[in-house]
């Protein structure tokens, strides 16, 4: 089977995805929420600040890639 459609993958399988996703998001909002808060009153940290937030994002990105590549390969 090369398709990923929710049938594709079992129940199981299909659960853990969609933990892991629910998992993904808390965790990037605390680490964003911490990066805004440690800086919120050095408005010359912008630039650094910009940075890291968006190093963040390509993180969760990969991630999120990774676990739709893994599921890719599972509903095989």
């Amino acid at each position: 089977m090369n398709s990923t459609s929710p049938s594709a993958v079992s129940p199981l399988l299909q659960k853990c995805f969609d933990e892991s996703y629910m998992l993904l998001m808390p965790e990037i909002e605390k680490r964003i929420n911490n990066v805004l808060s440690a800086n919120m009153g050095a408005p010359k940290n912008a630039p650094l600040r910009s940075i890291r937030i968006r190093s963040i994002i390509v993180e969760a990105q990969q991630l999120a890639t990774y676990l739709t590549d893994a599921k890719r390969v599972a509903s095989r």
